[in-house]
């Protein structure tokens, strides 16, 4: 009887650390699921060029930026990158890409100030910043971002692979809104806080100056790049 006992309790120790090795692989297989999970949520939220903030992820940051903040003034920045098409005419979309992909890099680098959820690209060679605008930080940071651009040599390989160094400018419109707005950004309506921003940047990309610095449809007069326009002016901001 004894040794049937033993026998059995033996048995039962070999299932036993069957069934913790089992466990074991299981709770493995699970973490590293939930790793890829993790990872492919994350991807999601990623513009997939310039791992920037897509538009899903920037409309739950601002969603949660009008509750969190509903009665704080924030400056709200709409970025374009001057005559970009020329640079895909002349060099060939690769090198495009490798200009937006820097432009991430150098945006949200030590020289704005700028945090990842900061900045979403919008489309294309457009991208928008919200940020607090405390003291008018919104229009220092516009400055610093227009400074680091028409500083930056961005290097790319053209369609012969040679590399080839560009200079770039970008235009920037700025307006101003309270947080609660920021619940209808990118929303097709007239109370979208960005409207005013992107008429803005309108004015910069689509208007010229006169000799007194005024915005004008005068096909002669100076074509505005390199700049920034705050909504409601009749001017750009001076480059500082």
């Amino acid at each position: 009887m004894l040794e049937r006992s033993q026998s059995e309790r033996g048995e039962v120790a070999v299932v036993l650390n069957t069934y913790k090795e089992r466990l074991a692989t299981l709770m493995q297989e699970f973490d590293q699921l939930t790793e890829l999970a993790n990872e492919a949520n994350e991807q999601a939220d990623k513009d997939s060029l310039t791992k920037l903030q897509n538009r899903r992820s920037f409309d739950r940051e601002m969603s949660k930026l009008a509750l969190k903040s509903p009665d704080e003034r924030f400056a709200v920045m709409m970025l374009d990158m001057d005559l970009f098409k020329q640079v895909n005419d002349g060099h060939g979309h690769k090198a495009g890409d490798q200009v937006l992909k820097q432009f991430a890099g150098l945006i949200t680098g030590p020289k704005t100030g700028l945090r990842y959820e900061d900045v979403v690209r919008w489309g294309g060679e457009e991208f928008v910043v919200v940020i607090p605008d405390k003291d008018g930080r919104g229009l220092e940071v516009a400055h610093a971002i227009r400074r680091a651009v028409k500083e930056h040599v961005f290097l790319v390989k053209d369609t012969s692979g040679a590399e080839v160094e560009l200079k770039k400018t970008i235009s920037i419109g700025l307006s101003r809104c309270f947080g609660h707005e920021l619940a209808n950004l990118g929303v097709d309506s007239d109370d979208s806080p960005e409207k005013p921003a992107d008429a803005a940047l309108y004015k910069a990309k689509g208007k010229k100056l006169n000799d007194k610095g005024h915005f004008v449809d005068d096909p002669l007069a100076e074509v505005v790049r390199d700049c920034i326009v705050v909504a409601g002016k009749d001017k750009p901001e001076p480059r500082l």
